[in-house]
């Protein structure tokens, strides 16, 4: 419909950091092209622009996943020019997604060199395309087999940055691969045209999940959930800002739902339509249980409303669910409708972990659920300031900057015992109910003041009472934090780069933040503040770090006591104060939890154990675990506790084993929660992305050749004939199979001399075929039939041709494979 799609910038950077993230894992060959392992990762590069397109279509459309895969496969696309022979041979750009190369056998020599500086000279080019090798001992590669190069042992093939030789002419390879296997994906005819679907890779539109308490006292909140649901679909429903994914998790007890995602609307709302009250009988409900599958189950960047009437009956998890959610920068806020005890802390802990918030909505005000969350489920709303706080008789103003960007602003007040709340614009006047441009939700537990249009300049919101008090301020807004992380230096030498820590810094240990701000800004400060919005400490941070992109801000801070929050202060490209942070209060940990590392292929149909480190810097206490992963391939004990002294270490064994059925190159992410049962500076966690790896990938018979191509002088002998460059990506040993030798001629044809068979061979490896034509035609061409099989059960089959000219310079001309080879005519 002539509208110009692009690539959003958050959609960029999401792309960036996956394809970044590849080389935390640098001993997988497949991953880089190392060790010649051209079929395993021209292979993986099929299956993952496949995972990239089906990630965008249908019920389970995951715009985020599609990024991810995207980001990954783009950096092995671009380590094929880094580590191949490809810029030295001249072998060009293959064609990512679809072909797939094999693997030289092990006995084939592309590289020799010195005694003491083995496979640093390329002097083998005909032998085929090949890769340095990139493993132990990494100086002294395979007899034969050509060098990666090291920093103790620089010369080899690999041009992984300017002054290598051919780093120029790799890094344009590089440049028009990445472009081309975008184009393929945006050209496939699943994607081509479908509007919803290049959006959904372009840009970040997250999940809107609703985790809703079905049980038989939740009759009449039920109604107007389902009502208030239904409107807020209706409000975003075929607009910009309609979510990648609709997520659908019902709790009971003893029973939680199956979580259900909808990339279409009209499912969803079906689904939610479809929800019952029943059961029940007792108070508390498996509150956090369905919170904790909605959390997995929900993309990136995703906002979770809690609705339920009921304390949870599972308190313990609720840990668990605030890692999964803070690791998925996931917003969780609860509406409760009553309580059947004082409302459960758990509830308050999450919303300050996840930047949500608790909302106490009685049941005559369940009919406002629409005005409570259709202002935040926009596509472009962010955070501008967050508070927590304990009100006493006096009160509490604040001064929120609000900046030229913004085309609308909400501000959400939740008190349990509710005050006096006074907003003011900058001109000093009230906003009061029934103002142009503004919309008033006043509720039992606090109040949403949404405004359209929002002057520029300091906004005042003046709170008063004796309670506890949370706001939030958001706006629609293209200027914002879109990352926040503690990072540590990580990879190989030569291969460094900051990577986010696995999971929260640790209490009194100096680290380093990066953060990443994308919009209109012309200057930029960091800072840390406490729930209450008290400055803590400012962070110096600066761009341009060797170790990540230069637009990324790099810092060094000792994380302080007890929860924080990241902001960031600036001016706008116009003048304008702006203030932003990113949702979720942080609180540096006492536990210490690392993933595994270098974690290679998951093998499909049997168990793997991934081991987990927990070392413990603060006082001996018993601590709890919950192990969880997106795809349901865990196995085993996957949660419990265990006692850790000060100072002590465990090691967490999780295993998963992925079903049989499971494609290769299957990507998913396991994680690990940990926390000491009443101490939320004990919560930490970690997770690991993985691939599973394939069965088994058969031979490629695309590029098979004969050994003689032309049969020349007709003289009637017979030739013996080779099938040649038939390549496994295992490389496992490839057997041939002649299946049938035919021609464009007749056996004996006139003027042929008499002679038959002309091809003999079917069933063995080799043929030989006549070299001799019917003086009478335009040449004689066979086609040689064959299979190909590695041993374990791979094949593929191909075809040969050969020609017979009737004169030398003249090419014979193919007029139809008619003719069985084989045969001997009658009279013979």
């Amino acid at each position: 419909d002539s509208e110009t799609l692009t690539f959003k910038e958050r959609a960029i950077k999401e792309i960036i950091s996956a394809n970044v993230s590849v080389d935390w894992n640098q001993f997988n060959a497949a991953l880089h092209f190392d060790d010649e392992a051209l079929g395993l990762g021209t292979s993986m590069l099929v299956t993952l622009k496949e995972q990239v397109i089906t990630s965008l279509l249908g019920d389970s459309a995951d715009g985020s996943a599609a990024r991810k895969t995207l980001g990954r496969a783009l950096h092995t696309t671009q380590d094929f020019f880094a580590h191949s022979s490809a810029v030295e041979t001249g072998f060009g750009i293959p064609n990512f997604g679809v072909t797939v190369l094999g693997k030289l056998p092990m006995n084939v020599a592309t590289c020799t060199g010195t005694f003491l500086s083995p496979g640093t000279t390329l002097i083998l080019p005909s032998a085929g395309l090949t890769t340095g090798y990139f493993q132990a001992p990494l100086c002294d590669p395979p007899a034969g087999k050509c060098r990666h190069g090291f920093i103790t042992c620089p010369a080899g093939l690999n041009k992984d940055e300017p002054g290598r030789d051919g780093y120029p002419q790799a890094h344009a390879n590089a440049i028009l691969a990445s472009t081309a296997f975008v184009k393929a994906i945006l050209d496939d005819s699943r994607i081509a045209g479908n509007a919803k679907a290049i959006k959904r890779l372009m840009d970040i539109r997250a999940t809107l999940g609703m985790v809703i308490d079905d049980t038989g006292s939740m009759g009449g909140e039920i109604a107007a959930v389902k009502s208030g649901v239904a409107s807020i679909v209706a409000a975003v429903q075929g607009t910009n800002d309609e979510p990648d994914q609709y997520l659908l998790q019902t709790f009971n007890d003893p029973t939680v739902g199956t979580t259900a995602t909808f990339s279409s609307a009209d499912s969803f709302l079906a689904a939610v339509n479809a929800v019952s009250a029943g059961g029940g009988g007792d108070c508390p409900e498996l509150a956090w249980s369905g919170a904790l599958l909605a959390a997995n189950a929900a993309l990136s960047d995703s906002k979770l409303y809690l609705f339920t009437d009921a304390s949870p009956k599972d308190a313990g998890l609720a840990g668990a669910v605030a890692a999964v959610a803070k690791k998925k920068r996931t917003e969780i806020t609860s509406l409760l409708f009553g309580s059947c005890s004082p409302f459960h802390q758990t509830y308050f802990d999450v919303a300050q972990a996840t930047g949500g918030q608790v909302f106490i909505v009685s049941v005559a005000e369940a009919g406002k659920i629409f005005d409570l969350i259709a202002p935040l489920v926009k596509h472009d709303v962010h955070a501008i300031m967050s508070v927590r706080t304990q009100l006493f008789a006096s009160a509490t103003g604040y001064n929120i900057p609000i900046d030229d960007t913004l085309s609308a602003a909400t501000f959400a007040i939740s008190m349990p015992s509710k005050g006096t709340i006074v907003l003011k614009r900058p001109d000093g006047s009230i906003v009061q109910s029934g103002d142009a441009g503004i919309k008033f939700t006043d509720l039992l537990g606090g109040r949403v003041y949404t405004v359209q249009s929002p002057a520029p300049g300091s906004w005042r919101l003046d709170i008063a009472g004796t309670s506890s008090v949370s706001v939030s301020v958001d706006g629609i807004t293209p200027l914002f934090l879109s990352r926040f992380d503690f990072v540590e230096l990580k990879g190989r030498p030569g291969h460094e780069a900051l990577f986010p820590l696995d999971g929260t810094p640790l209490s009194g240990r100096a680290t380093t933040a990066m953060a990443s701000l994308a919009g209109p800004y012309a200057s930029a400060a960091f800072e840390l503040r406490d729930p209450a919005g008290t400055l803590i400490a400012s962070i110096p941070m600066l761009q341009n770090n060797p170790n990540t992109g230069a637009d990324n801000f790099v810092g060094s801070l000792t994380p302080p006591v007890g929860p924080f929050l990241a902001y960031v202060t600036g001016t706008t490209t116009s003048g304008r104060p702006f203030e932003r942070l990113l949702p979720g209060e942080i609180v540096a940990a006492t536990l210490e939890v690392r993933a595994p590392d270098a974690v290679d292929l998951i093998p499909v149909g049997t168990v793997t154990s991934l081991v987990f480190k927990v070392t413990n810097f603060g006082p001996s206490a018993t601590f709890t675990f919950v192990a969880s992963d997106d795809k349901g391939f865990r196995v085993g004990t996957t949660s419990g506790s265990f006692a850790l002294g000060s100072g002590e270490s465990v090691m967490l064994p999780i295993s998963v084993q992925p079903p049989v059925t499971t494609p290769g190159f299957t990507q998913f992410t396991l994680s690990l929660s940990l926390n000491q049962q009443g101490v939320s500076e004990s919560a930490n966690s970690a997770d690991i992305t993985l691939l599973t790896q394939p069965a088994n990938i058969p031979p490629v018979c695309t590029n098979a050749a004969p050994s003689v191509a032309t049969l020349w002088p007709p003289l009637h002998q017979m030739v013996d004939v080779n099938i040649l460059g038939v390549t496994d990506p295992n490389g496992d040993p490839v057997s041939i199979v002649i299946t049938r030798i035919t021609q464009d001629e007749a056996v004996d044809a006139p003027d042929t001399g008499h002679t038959a068979p002309d091809g003999i061979g079917v069933g063995t490896s080799a043929v030989k075929l006549r070299a001799e034509r019917s003086g009478k035609s335009d040449g004689r061409v066979y086609a040689v039939g064959f299979t190909a099989s590695d041993g374990r059960g791979g094949s593929c089959s191909g075809e040969v041709r050969v020609e017979a000219r009737l004169v030398q310079a003249k090419v014979a001309v193919d007029s139809g494979q008619s003719f069985d080879s084989t045969l001997v005519p009658p009279g013979f």
